[in-house]
């Protein structure tokens, strides 16, 4: 899928969504004539009782708009094509003051818990942001467009929280840029976020730019969350979250997460990517910072170009980042049809790319990295090596690692008292590489843990370390045994010049090891691993690589893959 066309059909859907207005408070109407209450948003804003909905209607334009919601809670609604009408569809737009250095919207509560719905309404020509959201106030932005507004923080829309419990905003159906220039600002162009809790479901954020950091999010002690929830953006289908073709001078691309923000992605039950975006370091997303956390199940992160380093991610001073599926014991439980709950590849990283440093999948500095079931292809470095750690741990189970290109230099470097492991994986079909691991020591001894694994790459060296650094190699199939401790035997993949790196029932690393593991085993298309389909090949019952084959029926790669 790609991000433009995505873009062309966004407007339009909006158009396309059913009503689900809120019962019970009283409804006002805001339009050029009778029966119509008032004539201008902010007199109604201010006339109308708590808990009251105010409809805009079309028939006059809704210029000049600085709008202020204090200590009130409201719904705001628009779609109305007059003060009569009985069924929205569309947006009604709202458009800032040019004289002013304000908000279109300045929604806050200093004591009293609020509840504030924007539906239906496009926000644009806000000189101070287009929402500016603060205080006790959970804010709903419903099947609405935040786009071509500017500040200096937060360009779409600013979250300055009292904390995560009590400063919310939740979006659904909504896009956040898309326009001709998006929304705009020095840090966080599209959003915002300190000290409260964003959660997006069926929503859009692209097209946004950040004169420094966080093109389309910038958290600080934020909790990011995505519902497992879509929205229906017609050609499209389900979009779950998109955070697409948004750009930022220097880092986070994507997002920037700082100051122990929690990122916590659920497993979608639609298209679901951080794509497309262009930074300096950290296109895709940047971590930094101790208690700066992301866990996401079932992500695509993909076409994220860094300019130095880091194309899908950069991690930083004590982050931690986790890429995994469903495990086999929460399927069945409300969660078994989302994507990664399917028997596909549901994690990806790729075709990412650092165009003059490293990294081009993953920078990580005195960080952690956890891949698990996760697929990382065709990123590319311009300076080598798709993944770099520098005083730091990085764990890969169940993954492969396939087609990245380092332009000559190593698929990974382990830098400076790393620890780097392997389990369960499988590392083939990545070009042009010497070597496909170099671990240097300068700032301390490494370790390379190994285990259960294939690394099939004829013509090159598996391992360049140093004395100092510790490896350890076990039930390994590789294509040399000089640099790593591996029985040297053709792997039997499905097809390799194919790409397909599964094995059929003819290999020899079937049931060749014993638990590399603790605790639930899924393998990359998340079925439980062992299967025993004895007679064992080797130490036990597990299957080397990222994949275990499920039954010997299924074994030739023509009859698809089997259900877990």
């Amino acid at each position: 899928m790609r991000l433009r066309p995505m873009l062309a059909l966004l407007l339009p859907a909006l158009a396309c969504a059913a009503h689900d207005a809120r019962a019970g408070g009283p409804v006002f109407w805001v339009g050029a004539a009778a029966p119509c209450n008032f004539n201008s948003l902010q007199t109604a804003i201010g006339a109308v009782p708590d808990g009251s909905e105010i409809r805009l209607a079309r028939n006059q334009a809704y210029a000049d708009v600085s709008a202020a919601i204090d200590d009130k809670s409201l719904l705001i609604s628009g779609g109305w094509d007059d003060c009569g009408d009985t069924s929205p569809d569309g947006t009604t737009t709202l458009v800032g003051n040019d004289l002013m250095n304000q908000p279109v919207f300045t929604i806050g509560s200093a004591v009293t818990p609020r509840l504030v719905v924007l539906r239906r309404l496009h926000v644009t020509g806000g000189h101070l942001g287009g929402v500016a959201l603060s205080g006790y106030v959970e804010l709903h932005v419903e099947r609405s467009v935040v786009d071509g507004n500017e500040a200096d923080v937060g360009g779409g829309i600013r979250v300055d929280g009292v904390s995560r419990d009590d400063t919310v905003l939740r979006m659904s159906g909504t896009l956040i840029g898309g326009g001709a220039a998006g929304n705009s600002a020095t840090t966080g162009g599209g959003i915002a976020c300190a000290h409260a809790t964003v959660s997006l479901g069926g929503s859009a954020i692209v097209g946004n730019q950040a004169q420094s950091e966080g093109g389309g999010l910038f958290l600080d002690d934020c909790l990011l969350r995505t519902s497992p929830s879509g929205y229906d953006f017609g050609e499209l289908g389900v979009v779950s979250l998109w955070i697409g073709a948004n750009t930022a001078a220097t880092n986070g691309g994507g997002v920037l997460a700082q100051g122990g923000s929690r990122l916590e992605f659920e497993a979608p039950p639609g298209a679901y990517a951080i794509d497309g975006n262009l930074a300096q370091e950290g296109a895709g997303l940047l971590l930094r910072g101790s208690g700066t956390q992301l866990t996401a199940l079932g992500l695509t992160l993909s076409n994220n170009v860094a300019l130095q380093r880091g194309g899908a991610a950069s991690l930083h001073d004590g982050a931690q980042f986790t890429m995994q599926r469903l495990l086999p014991m929460q399927a069945g439980i409300g969660v078994a049809a989302s994507l990664c709950g399917a028997p596909v590849e549901c994690n990806l990283v790729r075709a990412n790319r650092a165009e003059t440093y490293t990294g081009g999948a993953f920078y990580v500095q005195q960080a952690s990295l956890t891949l698990r079931q996760t697929v990382v292809e065709g990123n590319y470095s311009g300076n080598g090596s798709a993944l770099l750690l520098v005083d730091s741990v990085a764990r890969i189970e169940n993954s492969v690692l396939r087609g990245n290109d380092g332009d000559g230099g190593p698929l990974a470097r382990v830098i400076d008292g790393s620890s780097l492991v392997l389990n369960a994986s499988t590392i083939a079909g990545n070009p042009g590489q010497a070597a496909l691991i170099q671990m240097f020591s300068e700032g301390g001894a490494n370790n390379l843990h190994l285990r259960n694994g294939i690394i099939w790459q004829p013509g090159t060296t598996v391992l360049q370390a140093t004395p100092v650094d510790t490896v350890s190699s076990v039930c390994m199939n590789a294509h040399e045994a000089e640099s790593i401790d591996a029985v040297v035997h053709e792997p039997g993949f499905v097809d390799a010049e194919a790409g397909d790196y599964r094995l059929p029932a003819g290999s020899p690393n079937i049931d060749a090891c014993g638990d590399p593991l603790t605790g639930p085993a899924p393998d990359l298309l998340g079925r439980a691993r062992p299967v025993d389909l004895a007679p064992d090949a080797g130490e036990g019952d597990f299957d080397r690589g990222a994949w275990e084959l499920p039954d010997r029926i299924f074994a030739d790669g023509f009859e698809g893959v089997p259900d877990p």
